[in-house]
């Protein structure tokens, strides 16, 4: 079983994960509440963090261990279909569940497929967790009924006494997706004035004016805060920093956590420090030109334009007219 400050979900660890105490305390006050109510949606700016700050939300949920059960499901465009988002949104919800009910995180780490998933369920929790299951292998030609009987999942729980509080990330991909927005509608029917909180995430561009829901924006991170990052990974990692170069590094990423740690990842590696101005500019260079925040800036564009042909043309262009 995983330590209390050890992450489950989250991709950093708990005492680095700063400057969001207002979004923080606003999502647990919302999935705090006893009662029913509309879901809250965060308006994010693209690679904000919005994701990580949902990861924290669930791993500290989890580690309590009282409380709703937390669920969290990111839609990364991995599945072909809705019909498939749909069944690992089922499969997912019932693996954080009876990981959760068996107080074992080890469970999500290990995968299984969801007969291990309703054999490993607690005896209290087994009839209706099988009920669910059945789900994943039904074979509905209506797809619409299978993808809503999937998705209704977590309120079928709630009727049984196993309350949740579902957090949907990465909204924004259903644009690319068949069917997609016709999603949207769907989740928004369904999750309205359920017994059941929900958090919806997406960036603010796509979600905003789609969801008529109590909003939170999720912006970089403040100056003060990317500072305080930055001093919090020179300590765990070793790399030396001077104010000077502390300051520079927080401006030049524009308070993007992800592209801090990268930043920080790749100074480590090669026993360099970011001491200097130009050690710092050395490292981000080779970052931006062929390390970690390239391949991140590469999934962005295969993201938006799959032909790579089609994105190097526009790549050119871009350059020619900055």
């Amino acid at each position: 079983m995983k330590r209390n400050d050890e992450p489950i979900l989250a991709r950093c660890r708990a005492d680095e994960f700063v400057g969001r105490e207002a979004e923080l305390d606003r999502i647990h006050k919302h999935i705090s509440t006893d009662t029913g109510d509309s879901p809250l949606s965060l308006l994010a700016a693209p690679r904000a963090g919005v994701s990580e700050l949902m990861r924290q939300v669930f791993d500290r949920s989890f580690h309590t261990g009282s409380g709703p059960i937390p669920f969290y499901f990111e839609i990364n465009g991995s599945d072909r279909s809705l019909r498939d988002l749909a069944s690992r949104f089922l499969h997912d919800f019932l693996l954080q569940t009876v990981a959760f009910r068996r107080r074992d995180a080890g469970i999500i780490a290990a995968s299984p497929d969801i007969c291990e998933i309703t054999e490993l369920a607690a005896p209290s929790d087994g009839y209706w967790i099988d009920r669910l299951a059945e789900i994943c292998e039904m074979r509905l030609s209506d797809d619409r009924s299978f993808v809503r009987n999937c998705l209704s999942g977590p309120i079928r729980a709630a009727r049984q006494g196993a309350a949740s509080v579902v957090m949907l990330d990465g909204l924004h991909r259903l644009a690319k997706m068949t069917g997609g927005m016709a999603l949207i509608d769907e989740l928004r029917d369904i999750y309205s004035g359920a017994a059941v909180r929900s958090v919806f995430a997406g960036h603010r561009r796509f979600v905003y004016g789609r969801l008529q829901f109590t909003s939170v924006p999720v912006e970089p991170l403040a100056f003060e805060a990317s500072c305080d990052l930055i001093d919090r990974l020179s300590r765990r990692t070793g790399v030396a920093i001077k104010d000077h170069t502390r300051d520079l590094i927080a401006v030049e990423l524009g308070g993007l956590p992800g592209h801090i740690y990268r930043l920080f990842g790749a100074a480590a590696e090669r026993d360099a420090d970011l001491d200097t101005f130009e050690s710092v500019q050395h490292v981000y260079t080779d970052e931006i030109f062929g390390g970690r925040i390239s391949l991140s800036y590469d999934r962005i564009l295969e993201e938006i334009l799959p032909d790579g042909e089609a994105c190097a043309r526009v790549v050119r262009v871009l350059n020619e007219a900055s």
